[in-house]
């Protein structure tokens, strides 16, 4: 396997973008993987995952592209980053106290709005490359996981598979009814993967998520791990099964 990798950053659409691609796919990729980063994260928190799916499987002919998100956290150190705001004191005072979060019932303000912005960055690449959205894997850890699920179940005829590292359920009764609602050749594969020690999005609710899915038909596999809130090794071999077989 081709293990030479080169990144750029340019902006793709509104959003700046870290682009990896083999030494055979600059010119011309096979399908596109797009992955967007958690809260707290900097822009290129998720780039090794694709030194480390590419060691996985045969996936040589890949691109890979990951946003950063907009919002910059001075709160926090470094390049902190952020899809939409959330309630950290909540977020602290749950897991002190053990409460589960359940956002089941929550459609944040921004959502939509990042959501065009990544159907954007698609529409683009899907411009320079000439795929349909059938080559187009969609994923993310955490928030960019919450994120990359809204798109896809938004995006008309599906696309070629969904990584939910740490994700959970949002948005709950739109989602069921756009998932409802696609057709048995849309429901695309979907790798998701939960800790169940993971204190900042319950474990139970990744399982709601995962049932949520199934119920509609749609063909997921569930991993899930004795840890916390990240992506183990065995998550990005998995992850690399669903790339490799789009």
């Amino acid at each position: 396997m081709n293990l030479s990798l080169s990144m750029v950053e340019r902006h793709i659409g509104d959003l700046l973008c870290r682009v990896v691609d083999t030494s055979m796919s600059a010119a011309n990729p096979e399908k596109v993987v797009l992955l967007c980063h958690g809260y707290g994260a900097g822009g290129d928190d998720l780039v090794p995952c694709a030194y480390d799916l590419h060691r996985a499987a045969e996936i040589s002919r890949t691109r890979f592209v990951f946003p950063a998100a907009p919002i910059e956290l001075d709160d926090f150190y470094g390049d902190a980053r952020a899809w939409w705001p959330i309630d950290v004191m909540a977020l602290q005072d749950a897991i002190a106290t053990g409460r589960i979060r359940d956002l089941r019932n929550d459609e944040p303000e921004l959502l939509k709005v990042r959501r065009g912005e990544i159907v954007e960055v698609i529409e683009q690449l899907r411009n320079e490359t000439g795929l349909d959205t059938s080559k187009l894997i969609l994923g993310g850890f955490s928030q960019g996981a919450m994120l990359t699920t809204d798109v896809a179940l938004n995006i008309q005829g599906g696309i070629g598979g969904l990584l939910i590292w740490s994700g959970t359920l949002l948005n709950e009764t739109n989602w069921t009814r756009l998932a409802a609602q696609m057709s048995a050749d849309e429901k695309f594969p979907i790798f998701q993967s939960h800790g169940r020690l993971d204190p900042i999005l319950p474990f139970s609710n990744a399982e709601r998520l995962r049932d949520m899915l199934l119920a509609n038909g749609f063909p997921v596999t569930f991993q899930e791990f004795l840890g916390p809130h990240t992506i183990p090794p065995e998550a990005i071999a998995s992850a690399a099964q669903v790339i490799e077989n789009c």
